[in-house]
C-alpha cells in the first residue's frame, strides 16, 4: 500500500472532528458574516452624535429665548441705580419657561454665583413617583439578549469614556463649568459630561442687557431620549438580525445537505467498489442536478467505469499475451521434437532455422508486449509541449534515409510549421509505426508518402503506401492487439501486431484518433492503403 492510501486509510479510521465537516464551515462562515454585520450595526456612534448635535443646537436656541426673556424681565435696579438679577423674578420666570424635569435650567449672576435652579423650584412639594410597566416576557428577554450582546462590544460604551465625569459642588459656582465661565465673558459656549447612566449635554448662554453681561443661564439635559432612540433602534437590528441568524442557519443546514449528503453517497460507493466486488456496486447518479455536484457525480461514474474497462482489457491482455506466446512456444517444442527424430542433416538444420524464426518472434512479442504494458505509465509521466509537426516528419525521414530503406519516403506539405500540444516521443512513435507498416507492405520499388495539413484546430498526417489495401472484413480489425495479416513473403515472426493498437492508445490519449482506408485509382481498384492520424491543436 503506498503512502497515500496509507493516510487516506488513517484518516478514514479516525473520527473526523465535528469542527471540520463541512456543515459547520458553512455555518460559521454565514454566521461569522452576519455578527460583523449586526456588530457593526450596533456600532452607531455617527447616529448618536447627530442626535446629540441636533440637541445642542435645539438647548441653546431655548436657552436664547430663555436668556432673552430673563434680560426682559428678571433685572432690577440696585441702590447704585446698577441692574442685577432678581432671584424673586428669575424663580417666577423659569417656573414658567422650564416646565419639563427632563431639562435643568440653572443662573448664576455677573460674580458667578448661583441664584437659581429649575430642578429646586419644579420638584418643590412634589411626592408623585413615577415607575414603568414590567414589560412582557419576550420583550424582557430580549432586553437581557441587548444587555449582554452591548456589554461584550468593547466600543459599545467608548464614547463615553472619553468625556469628563459629570459632578456637582456645593455650593455651586460658574468656575465649576467652563461653559458658564465663557458665557459670563459674552460667549455662548456647550459642553458635554459622562454621567453613571449617560451624558449630560449642557449649554451656557449669557443674560446681557445694554451689551453688558448680568449674569449666564446655563441650560442642561441628559441623553435619556437619545439613548432610548438608539437603543431602541439597536433592539430593531437584533430582532431583525435574530431573524436574519435562524434563516441563515436553516438555509446553511439546506445548503450543506444539499452539498454533503450526494458527496457523502459518492464517498461511500467509492469506498465499496474498492472493498467490495466492484461489479456489484453502482456510482448514484446525480448528473440531472446539472451542478457541480452532477459534473463531480459524471467523472467518477465514468472514471469507475473507466477502471472497469481497464481491469477487462488487462484480463483480455493476459488472455491474449498468453494465446499469443503459446504459438511460438508450440511450434518451437514440435521443432525440438522433431529434431531428435530426424537424422538428415538438411532437415534438422531446416527445423534448427524454425527454432531461430520462432525465438525471434518470442523476443518480438516479449519487447512489444513490455513496451505495451509501459505505455499508460509513461504517458502519465510524460509531460506535453509544443511540437512543431514539420520538424518532426522530416527528423523521422532523415532516420529512414540514413537507415538505407529502398522505399522513398517522400514528405508533402504547404506549410512550413505545424504545432499541437502533446509527447514529442509518442507521436513520433506513431509516425514510425505507421511508416513501418507501409514499408512491410509496399513493394521495395515504390514510394511512400507523407502528408501534413491543418483544418480549424485539428492537425492531420496521412501515410499512403501502394501495396495491397485492406480487404473489407479486416478494416475493423487492423487496430485490434496481436491482428497481423501479411504476405506469404513477409519474414515469419517478424511483427508482433501491437504496433497499430499502440498507435491507436497514444492518439486517444492526445485527444486524436486514428483511421485507415484503402487507396483507389480512378477506375475504384485498390492501389494501397491511406492512415490518417488526426490531432487536435490543444
Amino acid at each position: 500500500m503506498s503512502k497515500i492510501e496509507n493516510k487516506y486509510t488513517i484518516s478514514q479510521d479516525k473520527k473526523r472532528k465535528k469542527w471540520k465537516t463541512i456543515t459547520v464551515r458553512i455555518l460559521t462562515i454565514n454566521i461569522f458574516g452576519l455578527l460583523i454585520l449586526m456588530g457593526g450595526m450596533l456600532y452607531l456612534n455617527q447616529f448618536r452624535e447627530g442626535l446629540i448635535n441636533t440637541k445642542i443646537t435645539s438647548l441653546t436656541n431655548e436657552g436664547s429665548v430663555i436668556a432673552g426673556a430673563l434680560s426682559q424681565s428678571a433685572l432690577d435696579l440696585d441702590k447704585n441705580y446698577d441692574y442685577f438679577l432678581n432671584r424673586s423674578k428669575t424663580n417666577s420666570l423659569l417656573r414658567r419657561m422650564v416646565n419639563t424635569t427632563s431639562k435643568r435650567a440653572r443662573v448664576f449672576n455677573s460674580k458667578g454665583v448661583l441664584i437659581s435652579d429649575s430642578r429646586i423650584i419644579l420638584e418643590a412639594g412634589r411626592n408623585v413617583q413615577a415607575e414603568d410597566l414590567p414589560n412582557d416576557f419576550f420583550e424582557s428577554l430580549l432586553y437581557k439578549i441587548y444587555t449582554q450582546i452591548k456589554s461584550i462590544i468593547p466600543w459599545s460604551n467608548s464614547y463615553n469614556n472619553k468625556l469628563p465625569k459629570y459632578s456637582e459642588n456645593i455650593p455651586q459656582l460658574a468656575s465649576d463649568y467652563n461653559e458658564v465661565s465663557s458665557a459670563l465673558l459674552g460667549e455662548t459656549h456647550y459642553a458635554l459630561r459622562a454621567s453613571k447612566q449617560n451624558l449630560i449635554i449642557s449649554v451656557a448662554v449669557p443674560i446681557q442687557s445694554f451689551k453688558t453681561v448680568q449674569g449666564a443661564l446655563l441650560l442642561s439635559t441628559n441623553t435619556t431620549d437619545i439613548d432610548d432612540r438608539v437603543s431602541q433602534f439597536q433592539m430593531n437590528i437584533i430582532k431583525v438580525s435574530g431573524l436574519s441568524l435562524v434563516i441563515t442557519i436553516l438555509l446553511s443546514l439546506y445548503l450543506s445537505n444539499v452539498l454533503t449528503r450526494p458527496v457523502k453517497q459518492l464517498a461511500r460507493a467509492a469506498n465499496r467498489v474498492r472493498n467490495i466486488n466492484y461489479r456489484q456496486i453502482e456510482i448514484p447518479d446525480f448528473t440531472s442536478r446539472e451542478d457541480e455536484i452532477g459534473d463531480l457525480s459524471y467523472a467518477i461514474r465514468d472514471m469507475t467505469q473507466e477502471l472497469y474497462n481497464r481491469i477487462d482489457a488487462i484480463e483480455s491482455f493476459a488472455a491474449d499475451v498468453s494465446h499469443e506466446i503459446k504459438n511460438p512456444l508450440t511450434s518451437l517444442g514440435s521443432a525440438i521434437d522433431a529434431f531428435n527424430k530426424v537424422s538428415d542433416k538438411s532437415k534438422q538444420e531446416k527445423l534448427v532455422s524454425i527454432m531461430k524464426l520462432d525465438l525471434k518472434r518470442i523476443d518480438r512479442l516479449i519487447t512489444d508486449i513490455s513496451n505495451a504494458s509501459r505505455l499508460d505509465a509513461e504517458l502519465s509521466r510524460s509531460k506535453m509541449r509544443p511540437i512543431n509537426i514539420i520538424k518532426l516528419l522530416e527528423t523521422i525521414l532523415i532516420v529512414y534515409k540514413t537507415k538505407g530503406w529502398k522505399n522513398k519516403i517522400i514528405l508533402e506539405s504547404d506549410f512550413k510549421e505545424l504545432w499541437i500540444t502533446g509527447i514529442e516521443d509518442s507521436i513520433g512513435q506513431i509516425i514510425k509505426n505507421l511508416v513501418d507498416n507501409a514499408i512491410s507492405f509496399s513493394p521495395k520499388s515504390e514510394s511512400i508518402k507523407l502528408k501534413a495539413w491543418q483544418i480549424k484546430n485539428y492537425i492531420f498526417i496521412s501515410c499512403e503506401d501502394e501495396g495491397p489495401g485492406f480487404k473489407f472484413n479486416d478494416m475493423d480489425k487492423i487496430f485490434d492487439r496481436f491482428y497481423t495479416k501479411r504476405t506469404s513473403e513477409e519474414s515469419f515472426g517478424k511483427h508482433s501486431g501491437l504496433g497499430l493498437y499502440i498507435s491507436k492508445k497514444i492518439a486517444k490519449v492526445h485527444g486524436g484518433k486514428i483511421s485507415a482506408k484503402n487507396k483507389k485509382d480512378a477506375m475504384g481498384n485498390i492501389i494501397g492503403a491511406i492512415f490518417i492520424l488526426e490531432i487536435p491543436v490543444k
